[in-house]
């Protein structure tokens, strides 16, 4: 880019290229830069002027909307005949290397110096020479490195490509490096003078090329002069030289893999010295760069940290408690898959360090697979960052073993297991089975169902990880195959004969109903001791084979067929997440027990009815609600009444529909809404309020995906409430309303509204409010338990309501569902048959 004139106002500078092109950067608070979207922050680059605004000159020009490196977007194209340019013709554009046009209709690449756009005229006018022209070029991709572009290049063509006018020396257009996110600096302590490991991570917006380099500027007062060691985090590998200029540590890479756009990755720098002066250090600056030192992406103001005068909380060596691996369930993958293992697999937690803190060191690899990091922390564990790649053997299992350790030099050992899945084929159903494995004749006595009779079942036991396969001589189905999770299982599968499955409806309309197809019970036994297995580690996989013709036969269809498991104690059946292909049922479960096979009838009757003490919702059951299946809200004997509490806090219109089955977290008892989880202790004393959940998801690390992916913004410093009185405090929180903030007024209007027509004060229902942020169409409030948006735009896609002046309630429960904060197992659905217990 060249300008031809800038001029600069108090926070704002605007310049005018060559071309006459307007383009503005710095403070845009009330919409200075003009591209089109006010933001609180400040615009770094210089971008283009929403609306095209043009000074035309007729020079030659090619210029990018956006001048970051890797950005996509329009490309304004200006250029003028010297002679007469044809209806039919042709305009051919030569981008410099490193441009990618290929979100262009008809744009192709055919230099290898460059890549040559050609634009054919249809259905004009000639344009006569002396007439200057402009167009624009829709989704090119700049080059993913900053500095010159390079020359452009336009010729003006005949139909058949003949040259007419060109100029082969556009002048260039300057990219500014690209955008880092989700970065964070973590020190191994905050301690005035200390020394230790520098953590740094961040999510790249280009691509790192394998000799690339990661430049990290601390802020004055650090001393880096014995910083020697970098080790690799979550997705990046190879090696590092290292090398200190003045606040700058350079790592530049060798040996390892690039690193896409888009990336988490972490490093971890060894013996960075702390200022010796307490108080909030400077800005860090972090920059990626390609191997000649040209920038890639940066951020230049990574906000610093509090460095202590003393050690506040002080860790005695000595009495320092370990890590606690509080989940380790294993993973579960397809042979030659990826999968990432997060929280609900792998969790260690300790009282005196946040998840930041506790370090995984691999100490023994898979050994038929790979992972993409030797060492992370649990929370890029948290933020689902460590990959396992198995390598497409016949294995059937594999494990890492690894140590957890924290900041004081406590630490645990503990091995992963991993589960491959290897498809076999179903076996082709015979009279009289011929196993190629021993086999045992077996007579099982099922519930007789009319004049059914005894059966008798031939079942299989074979050596392929626990694989048993039951086949049935009489009956509607031919097999069934269940997958042990453990090879020193004894398994034995007998069928069961039950009615069909009736559900509540509202009295108003029919009853709905489901055929059981097939009813039979798994028990797992410990082949040492005996003892029954009904929880696994890993997930158990069952397969039914069911000819297609008996789901048409019964009135229902392959997208109403399900597994379910049955809870004989309450007679309701939890709904398994069921794959159909065919003639073949599959589902997965850690728990094994009474099954059913169920081919729901279509239902005719409506989403939601009535229970004997409560109420069936099954608008947020997803696919399942096709099946009828959902989440009751009931007061619970002896439990917790949260339909009298659902109904009092203002139900679905204030908190949504359910989304999880009542279940137990830390000691209290908890449900899963849309907008919010109810909550009492497990003791049954105490009333039911709103969990604090939005303070929970900042506990365990999630506020910048918070921010960046559900524009939920990062809660404020809560360093000046220490020593308040709860006066004090309030009113400290509740001055957010009094800030110059779009829409603030609305948002308190509904924050207050809804907990007056629950009969309470609002900071009884939804918490203090934390933080609030302009995220351009909308303004987001934070409290501790909910989130508030006010609308500045129309959104009619979300719904008829949301137009300018509306204000949403979050669905902050669904959020903390997507990113994997609850155990699986509550969130399936339920079906409630009727006349059983509630």
């Amino acid at each position: 880019m060249s300008l031809a004139a800038i001029a600069t106002g108090d926070d704002t500078t605007c310049g005018i290229t060559t071309s006459g092109r307007a383009y503005c950067w710095g403070e845009d608070n009330d919409g200075e830069v003009g591209n089109g979207n006010p933001d609180t922050a400040a615009v770094g680059t210089p971008g283009a002027v929403a609306g095209g605004l043009t000074i035309r000159t007729g020079a030659p020009s090619v210029e990018p909307a956006s001048v970051s490196a890797g950005a996509t977007g329009n490309v304004f194209v200006d250029l003028r005949h010297t002679n007469t340019h044809p209806s039919d013709g042709r305009i051919a554009i030569t981008f410099p290397s490193g441009f990618n046009v290929g979100g262009v209709n008809g744009q192709t690449a055919t230099s290898l110096s460059g890549i040559d756009g050609t634009l054919a005229r249809a259905g004009g006018n000639p344009v006569a020479g002396g007439t200057a022209v402009s167009f624009v070029l829709p989704s090119i991709r700049n080059p993913q490195v900053s500095g010159s572009t390079g020359t452009f290049a336009i010729q003006t063509q005949n139909s058949a490509g003949a040259a007419i006018d060109q100029d082969t020396a556009i002048a260039p257009a300057t990219l500014f490096p690209g955008s880092l996110s989700s970065i964070s600096v973590t020190l191994a302590s905050l301690v005035v003078g200390a020394a230790g490991n520098a953590t740094v991570g961040f999510t790249t917006g280009n691509p790192l090329p394998s000799d690339g380099k990661i430049a990290v500027t601390f802020p004055a007062g650090f001393s880096l002069s014995g910083t020697n060691t970098v080790t690799p985090g979550i997705n990046i590998d190879g090696t590092f030289n290292i090398s200190v200029s003045g606040q700058t540590v350079t790592l530049t890479r060798g040996g390892g893999r690039q690193v896409a756009a888009n990336t988490a990755i972490t490093v971890t720098m060894g013996s960075i010295t702390n200022p010796n002066t307490a108080g909030s250090t400077g800005t860090f600056a972090i920059q990626t760069q390609h191997s000649s030192g040209v920038a890639i992406d940066q951020d230049a103001s990574v906000a610093g940290v509090a460095i202590e005068a003393t050690n506040v909380a002080v860790i005695d060596k000595a009495t320092n408690d370990p890590p606690v691996l509080v989940t380790n369930l294993g993973l579960t993958l397809a042979r030659g898959a990826s999968a990432s293992i997060g929280r609900g697999e792998l969790e260690a937690t300790d009282r005196d360090h946040p998840s930041p803190q506790l370090r995984y060191t691999v100490t023994d690899g898979p050994a038929h697979g790979t992972l993409s990091s030797k060492q992370f922390g649990q929370n890029n564990v948290n933020d689902r960052g460590v990959v396992y790649t198995h390598d497409g053997s016949a294995s059937t299992s594999d494990s890492f073993s690894f140590t957890v350790t924290d900041s004081a030099g406590a630490s645990i050992s503990g091995t992963f297991a991993i589960t491959i899945i290897v498809p076999t084929p179903t076996p082709t159903p015979l009279p009289s089975p011929r196993p190629t494995q021993p086999a045992s004749r077996v007579a099982f006595a099922p519930v007789p169902v009319g004049a059914d009779a005894a059966r008798t079942i031939d079942v299989v036991r074979q050596s392929d990880g626990g694989r048993v396969v039951l086949q049935s001589t009489t009956g509607r189905h031919v097999t069934l195959t269940f997958y042990a999770p453990n090879s020193d299982l004894i398994v034995q599968l007998a069928e069961r004969g039950l009615p069909p499955i009736r559900m509540s409806a509202r009295p108003e309309s029919p009853v709905i109903t489901s055929e059981v197809l097939q009813g039979f019970t798994v028990e797992a036994r410990q082949a040492r001791t005996g003892a029954m297995v009904t929880r696994h580690d890993r997930p158990v996989d069952i397969e039914v084979q069911v000819d297609p013709q008996v789901i048409a036969a019964v009135g229902s269809r392959p997208d109403l067929v399900r597994l379910g498991r049955m809870d004989e104690a309450t007679g309701r059946i939890v709904v398994l997440p069921t794959t159909v292909d065919g003639s073949s049922v599959r589902a997965r479960t850690r728990q094994t027990s009474t099954f059913v096979l169920l081919a729901m009838i279509p239902p005719t009757a409506g989403a939601d009815w009535p229970l004997t003490n409560g109420h069936q919702f099954t608008q947020a059951a997803g696919a399942d609600f096709a099946v009828r299946a959902g989440y009751p809200v009931e007061d619970v004997s002896g439990g917790p009444p949260f339909w009298t509490a659902f109904r009092q806090q203002g139900g679905v219109a204030t908190l949504g529909y359910p989304v999880s089955q009542v279940f137990v977290r830390g000691g209290i008892v908890v449900q899963v809404l849309q907008k919010g989880v109810l909550q009492q202790w497990a003791s049954g004393s105490g009333p039911v309020t709103l969990l604090n959940l939005l303070d929970l998801l900042s506990r365990a690390g999630f506020d910048a995906v918070l921010d960046q992916t559900y524009h939920i913004p990062p809660p404020r410093s809560t360093v000046e409430d220490i020593g308040l009185t709860w006066a004090e405090l309030v009113a400290r929180h509740l001055a957010i309303f009094d800030e110059d903030v779009p829409g603030i007024a609305a948002i308190r209007a509904r924050y207050e509204e809804t907990a007056a027509s629950a009969g309470q004060d609002p900071i009884q229902l939804w918490g203090l409010p934390l933080s609030v942020k302009d995220y351009g169409p909308f303004v987001t409030l934070r409290t501790q338990r909910a989130a508030f948006q006010h609308w500045k735009v129309a959104l009619p896609e979300l719904g008829p309501e949301y137009v300018p002046g509306f204000v949403a309630i979050v669905n902050v429960g669904d959020i903390a569902k997507a990113i994997g904060l609850w155990p699986e197992e509550p969130l399936l659905p339920l079906l409630v048959p009727a006349g059983l217990p509630i």
